[in-house]
């Protein structure tokens, strides 16, 4: 492992942004040198301009475990495997570690043993093909948000196949949300039906009756009927609650639920990236270019990196959706110590919520890794053991 104490890596070129797709999740675990009830001991940290995954172990002291650019190093230590670009890291609770290699086109596993070997994908080749074969032998094009079950089945957002797909444990991959064309569709059907009236009409003359006479005649009626179908653009991020996937559905600017089939908006008004409703119903409000979503497990609330509009929010379980941390539409890094609503972001593109004590991370373009803690904002990246470049993901193990 590479060991960084002190090191001033080259500075980020803050005028360049990237869009990278990310989202990170894990089960807590502990770090062999704490005690169980140590929560949070190690921090994963994607860098995608260092082509690196980085961690930050007990002692707060960064090592690189796995990237140099290009491909390559399946089957050795991941220390001296090639990534591209990588974007997500996801830790589960036997400490198996999978990456987002998005410009590979590769999904990536490192064992416990530091090992990494490639799970789905062909290397350096994008591509939409391989659904119920084996997911070594699929096509992905830039893959990022990642989330792995118990049971050790993976959810992969193919962002820019539009799709969510899934690779079972046998490792067979489908698609479960989504296809290739990422517009809404809208299907207009006329629906005709014609109905006969009929009447009996008794006609006199001279107030003596004449005869009996049934008029009829048809009415036609026409009905427009719309149905929808919902797909996916360019999705960054996929996480499993209570059953239940969520989806950033980022380039339509809303936070999706796929649930017995169906997907719902759930935060966000779908195609309108702009800012309306804080503190109003998440269904009513409006999004820009969201890339993460985390759940608390404790209290239900889910959190949002509304990246383009540089803010954190929080929908609760009731559903009603506020910021958390940042100030709207002002981007850039003001300091630690401070009320996260007064704090400035830049571009935050993930967050999770640690419910052991009652705060929330996120990954912050320019300053990484903060961590909001009852209400204040600090920096748990960005001091004198080191710097980042461009930090895209991080996950606590």
């Amino acid at each position: 492992m590479s060991e960084y104490k002190s090191n001033n890596q080259q500075e980020s070129n803050k005028t360049n942004h990237i869009f990278s797709f990310f989202l990170i999740l894990s089960k807590s675990v502990c770090c062999p040198s704490q005690k169980k009830t140590s929560k949070m001991a190690q921090i994963f940290v994607v860098c995608f301009l260092l082509f690196a995954l980085h961690i930050i172990q007990c002692n707060e002291i960064i090592q690189t475990i796995a990237g140099t650019p290009s491909f390559g190093g399946d089957g050795y230590v991941a220390v001296k495997a090639h990534l591209h670009t990588p974007s997500h890291v996801f830790v589960t609770s036997n400490n198996q570690v999978y990456i987002s290699d998005s410009n590979n086109h590769v999904i990536r596993k490192i064992d416990p043993n530091g090992v990494i070997s490639t799970i789905a994908g062909t290397p350096g080749a994008f591509g939409f093909v391989g659904d119920e074969q084996l997911a070594i032998n699929a096509q992905l094009h830039h893959p990022s948000g990642l989330f792995v079950t118990e049971e050790g089945e993976i959810y992969v957002a193919d962002t820019y196949n539009h799709v969510i797909r899934k690779i079972f444990s046998n490792g067979t991959i489908v698609t479960v949300v989504g296809n290739l064309n990422y517009q809404i569709l809208y299907f207009n059907k006329t629906i005709c039906s014609t109905e006969t009236i009929c009447s009996n009409t008794t006609i006199y003359s001279n107030e003596t009756i004449c005869s009996n006479e049934t008029i009829c005649f048809q009415k036609t009626f026409n009905e427009t009927v719309t149905t929808i179908v919902d797909n996916l653009k360019y999705p960054t991020c996929v996480v499993m609650w209570r059953d239940e996937l969520y989806i950033c559905d980022s380039f339509h600017h809303v936070i999706k639920k796929y649930s017995n089939g169906t997907l719902t908006t759930v935060a966000g008004t779908i195609n309108q990236g702009g800012y309306s409703g804080d503190g109003g119903k998440a269904s009513q409000c409006m999004l820009h270019t969201p890339l993460s979503v985390h759940f608390d497990n404790v209290t239900g609330d889910m959190f949002i990196a509304d990246t383009s509009h540089h803010v954190v929010k929080k929908v609760t379980k009731e559903g009603y959706i506020t910021i958390v941390a940042g100030i709207l539409n002002q981007l850039g890094y003001n300091g630690d110590a401070i009320p996260a609503q007064s704090a400035t972001l830049h571009f935050p593109q993930h967050v999770i919520a640690v419910e052991t004590n009652n705060t929330v991370e996120l990954m912050d373009f320019v300053a990484p890794a903060p961590a909001v803690t009852a209400g204040a904002i600090f920096s748990i990246g960005s001091s004198s053991k080191a710097s980042y470049s461009q930090p895209v993901s991080t996950v606590a193990s």
